[in-house]
């Protein structure tokens, strides 16, 4: 049996579709219009977003187990409690027993950072017990910013850099 190339097996237009008569299209051209009014609408530029994904540290179940998962949703559900918009991914697994859960990856919005101090302190702090690790990224005058912290006493520097990319999104 003979194996596609690489190119070919990434090609996902079908062959039936012609070419010549796909030219002029626009990646999410009506993208905002079908989220008006969502809270996933405030979430979609990345010039105004911070991505804050949680790890577990080595002593940890698997991200795939109750415990673990339980926790996340704790901290999610601390986050919405306090009415901090966020958008959560989440893993599936394929087969007959299937699952899934969250992934540990949050995304909140410009509007939300600016809560960050009063808001997230507490939750991300309890999340942080032992050797666990957090991670923020947002993107900064067009670079990407990260910055990581392991264990509660580090949680400042999560809290403090996004309260400075809110200050600096609203300044401009």
């Amino acid at each position: 049996m003979r194996r596609e190339s690489a190119a070919a097996s990434r090609d996902e237009l079908r062959p039936e579709y012609d070419l010549s008569q796909l030219k002029g299209g626009v990646r999410g051209k009506y993208y905002r219009q079908a989220t008006a009014g969502s809270a996933e609408a405030e979430i979609v530029e990345p010039e105004r977003e911070i991505r804050l994904t949680l790890l577990g540290g080595p002593d940890d179940p698997p991200l795939a187990s109750q415990k673990f998962q339980g926790e996340l949703r704790e901290f999610a559900r601390a986050l919405h409690a306090q009415g901090t918009p966020i958008s959560s991914r989440f893993f599936a697994f394929d087969g007959a027993h299937a699952g899934g859960g969250l992934s540990g990856e949050f995304v909140l919005g410009v509007m939300a950072a600016g809560f960050l101090a009063e808001r997230l302190e507490r939750p991300l702090k309890a999340f942080l017990k032992r050797d666990r690790r957090a991670r923020v990224e947002f993107r900064e005058d067009g670079k990407l910013k990260t910055i990581e912290a392991r264990g509660a006493e580090e949680a400042e520097k999560i809290i403090r850099a996004a309260a400075e990319y809110h200050k600096g999104i609203c300044d401009r």
